[in-house]
C-alpha cells in the first residue's frame, strides 16, 4: 500500500476556487461545516438562495480528475488494486449482490439489458447483475485504471474514463449512478 499523507494533507495539495451556487448562481453562502467525515478541511456550505448544500471553496476540475484518476481508491479504500478478497472482506460484494437483486426485482434486468454503472469502481455491481441474467451487456465508467482494468479483466464489456468519453450515440436500458453525485462539481 503506497503512502499518501494524511486527509487534510490531501485536500491542501488540490487546486481550489470559491464557486456560486450550481442552481441559481447566488454568491450569499452560509457555512454549515468546517470539518468533514474524513477530516480532509472541506468546508460544507448552504445557498442562503435556494438551499443547496455544497463544498466550497472547491476542487477544481482538473484537481479532481487527479483526485479520481489517481487517489481516490487508494484514499477511500486504502488498496490499490481491487481482488476478489478485497471485495469480499470490504463486504462490497454482499452490497452489489442485494442491489443487482432489486434491480433485478424491479423488472430492470431484461434479456439482453445494457447497463451503464457510472463509479463502477471495479465492477462488482455489473457482474453481479450479470450473474443473475448471464444476457445482460454490461458498461461502466471509472477512471481509476487499476480498477477498470481489473473489471475489463473480470467480465465488464467496456469501461470508459469519464462519462463525457462514452460516444452520444451510445444508449442504456440501465444507468446505475450510485455513491456519485456527491462526487461531482455541479
Amino acid at each position: 500500500m503506497k503512502k499518501h499523507g494524511s486527509a487534510a494533507d490531501l485536500y491542501a495539495s488540490m487546486a481550489t476556487a470559491e464557486v456560486p451556487c450550481a442552481l441559481g448562481g447566488g454568491s450569499q453562502l452560509a457555512v454549515l461545516a468546517r470539518v468533514d467525515r474524513y477530516r480532509m478541511g472541506l468546508q460544507t456550505c448552504q445557498c442562503e438562495t435556494c438551499g443547496l448544500a455544497m463544498t466550497n471553496p472547491m476542487p477544481t476540475e482538473e484537481a479532481l480528475h487527479e483526485f479520481y484518476t489517481n487517489r481516490y481508491r487508494l484514499f477511500y479504500r486504502k488498496f490499490e488494486h481491487p481482488s476478489p478478497q478485497l471485495m469480499e472482506g470490504l463486504g462490497i460484494a454482499k452490497r452489489t449482490r442485494y442491489a443487482a437483486k432489486f434491480l433485478q426485482a424491479e423488472g430492470v434486468l431484461s434479456k439482453g439489458a445494457k447497463i451503464l454503472d457510472v463509479g463502477c469502481a471495479d465492477g462488482s455491481l455489473l457482474r453481479a447483475t450479470r450473474e443473475l441474467e448471464s444476457t445482460v451487456k454490461i458498461f461502466g465508467v471509472e477512471p481509476n485504471l487499476a480498477y477498470s482494468e481489473y473489471a475489463l479483466r473480470n467480465g465488464v464489456d467496456r469501461i470508459w474514463a469519464a462519462l463525457g468519453d462514452v460516444p452520444a450515440e451510445e444508449t442504456f436500458d440501465v444507468v446505475i449512478v450510485n455513491h456519485v453525485l456527491e462526487h461531482v462539481r455541479d
